[in-house]
């Protein structure tokens, strides 16, 4: 039942298609473990901010962000003045330079953030 939460909850934050039975759940479950992170962090994003036309990349920073720091943004892939001040936002809470560029300091905390709340809500890890 948990692991049918679990895909649910991913599938409304990151799009990930919604599942009704424990063995696609238990699948579903498997499929963002090994993406490495439900959102699809992997340590090979580029640096990013405002006007980045790299539409995937800003879709698992949104998702991210929506996780760590509920920053209630559409995760729509446009990297625009909401997404900007969730990442200083989160950029200030983390002591990190604050200057709306997502690069490999910003991805990492969010990583480490990211990591840390799937693992203390959800049994993925």
């Amino acid at each position: 039942m948990k692991k049918l939460a679990v895909a649910s909850v991913l599938a409304v934050a990151c799009a990930i298609p919604a599942v009704t039975s424990a063995p696609a759940a238990e699948a579903a479950a498997q499929t963002a473990s090994s993406r490495a992170q439900p959102c699809g962090y992997s340590r090979s994003h580029p640096e990013i901010q405002w006007g980045s036309p790299k539409r995937a990349v800003v879709m698992d920073l949104q998702c991210e962000l929506n996780y760590v720091a509920h920053a209630g943004l559409v995760v729509d892939g446009i990297f625009g003045s909401r997404t900007d001040a969730a990442v200083r936002s989160f950029q200030r809470s983390r002591g990190l330079k604050v200057d709306g560029i997502v690069g490999w300091r910003t991805w990492g905390k969010l990583d480490t953030a990211f990591h840390a709340y799937v693992c203390s809500h959800y049994p993925l890890c």
